[in-house]
């Protein structure tokens, strides 16, 4: 589970990014401040992204039956990735247009290499190994394995202030 579901995150926000465009703003609010700007932009997409994040949680414990022995980190772990994800991928669409959303599924390859979820992060080269720390899905992985089975003495949250700070 810690190391399929960032991956299914990630996606489902750029899935997000396919649904919204994020690239044009309404006349009536050009002039309002930008910050109001993109969290305008942000409110609708955002809401899908926790609704995503819900059905994961509701899906790995009644589907698949995947032990959570703390519910509220591991939900809290979820909204805050989902979110953090589809920050990040507005800010690449923002910045570089819809090729954004090509860098992000080659972003997410990157991660699948790096992020130490699918092999050990010491059998890779020292390519993945540098960029392994600076990756979102390390640090939630990281989040998930603390939450979900007391992996790094249960120190969840200083992985998920990582995660929420790449976000901003």
């Amino acid at each position: 589970a810690p190391n399929f579901v960032p991956v299914a995150l990630w996606v489902g926000a750029v899935m997000t990014t396919f649904i919204f465009y994020f690239r044009r703003l309404p006349e009536s609010v050009r002039h309002t401040p930008r910050f109001a700007q993109v969290l305008g932009k942000l409110v609708v997409p955002g809401v899908m992204v926790l609704a995503q994040a819900l059905i994961m949680l509701l899906m790995l414990r009644q589907l698949l039956d995947v032990r959570v022995p703390d519910l509220f980190t591991f939900g809290i772990t979820l909204a805050v990735a989902s979110l953090t994800f589809l920050a990040i991928l507005l800010a690449l669409v923002r910045l570089i247009g819809d090729a954004g959303k090509a860098v992000a599924v080659i972003f997410l390859i990157i991660q699948l290499s790096s992020a130490g979820a699918l092999i050990p992060i010491e059998l890779t080269s020292g390519f993945y190994q540098t960029l392994h720390p600076f990756l979102p899905i390390t640090w939630v992985v990281r989040a998930f394995r603390a939450s979900l089975f007391g992996a790094f003495d249960g120190a969840w949250l200083p992985a998920l202030g990582v995660v929420a700070l790449q976000g901003v």
